[in-house]
């Protein structure tokens, strides 16, 4: 591999989250960092073109990537934006209701009074993460979190997790945040 894997947290069912420093000299990051010109439409075909390279790093055997779903996502960002994230799981939002109001939603915490719930249908297995530019050098806040764990993505950085582990990403403050999302269903 190209890559350092410089976290790896596993548990009985595989793993939860792995971020992977500096793959810009794969195919796949120096197709998407010296595009001049990004679109949905480039990012797509550069992805698709770069399957088995994604399915090796993140060791998917057992999911055949070429007919699975797979939705991919490329967020442009910038302070004029206010780009953040909640606290989430992908394609699903977590949210605090009266016990009464709850009705079609997965119950993640319940006390006296609310109901922390889970609203959303669809359900990614994976999600993946291609960090475009780099914290602190090109963008001001942003950061990654996980419950127990802080991401500040570096250009090259891929962070591959299971799509049920609650994250969320602080408010841009400057600069500009570019990242390509994949979500393997």
């Amino acid at each position: 591999m190209l890559n350092k894997v410089l976290f790896d947290y596993t548990n009985a069912f595989g793993p939860l989250f792995q971020l992977h420093q500096n793959i810009i000299d794969s195919n796949l990051m120096k197709s998407l960092l010296h595009e001049s010109n990004l679109t949905t439409e480039k990012i797509q075909e550069i992805v698709l073109n770069n399957l088995d390279f994604l399915k090796e790093m993140i060791n998917l055997n057992n999911i055949n990537l070429n007919t699975t779903k797979i939705e991919i996502v490329y967020r442009n960002n910038g302070p004029e934006d206010k780009y953040s994230m909640k606290w989430h799981i992908d394609d699903k939002q977590v949210m605090k209701k009266n016990i009464q109001e709850v009705y079609n939603m997965e119950i993640i915490y319940q006390n006296d009074k609310h109901i922390y719930a889970l609203y959303g249908t669809k359900n990614p297995k994976y999600s993946i993460v291609l960090y475009l530019d780099s914290h602190n050098i090109d963008f001001q806040g942003g950061e990654f979190h996980f419950q127990n764990e802080t991401i500040l993505p570096q250009r090259g950085d891929v962070l591959i997790f299971d799509s049920r582990i609650v994250h969320k990403v602080d408010l841009l403050t400057s600069g500009r945040r570019r990242a390509i999302l994949i979500k393997i269903y």
